[in-house]
């Protein structure tokens, strides 16, 4: 009975600990990534951004075509220069 306990709780612990690592990754990711963009020409060299769009479903399904079209509007509004590429 002892050891179950012991093993739920480092399985908890390693859990928690992947956890919190993905979060500090991809915070950092979203600080550097703010951090280009915020640099003159954006990290681009001809000043156009250059944006992916991966869809998980066809693109011709209604909602993912709403989707699409209302991340390039938010898109557009902060940055005019944008190149998209959708897949």
């Amino acid at each position: 009975m002892c050891c179950g306990k012991i093993i739920y709780s480092v399985k908890t612990w390693w859990r928690n600990i992947a956890i919190l690592l993905i979060f500090v990754l991809l915070a950092g990711t979203a600080v550097a990534a703010d951090e280009v963009l915020r640099q003159p020409g954006g990290g681009a060299t001809d000043n156009i951004r250059r944006v992916l769009i991966l869809n998980s479903y066809h693109p011709n399904y209604p909602w993912t075509r709403d989707l699409v079209e209302e991340a390039r509007k938010q898109i557009s509004a902060r940055f005019p220069n944008v190149e998209y590429y959708i897949e």
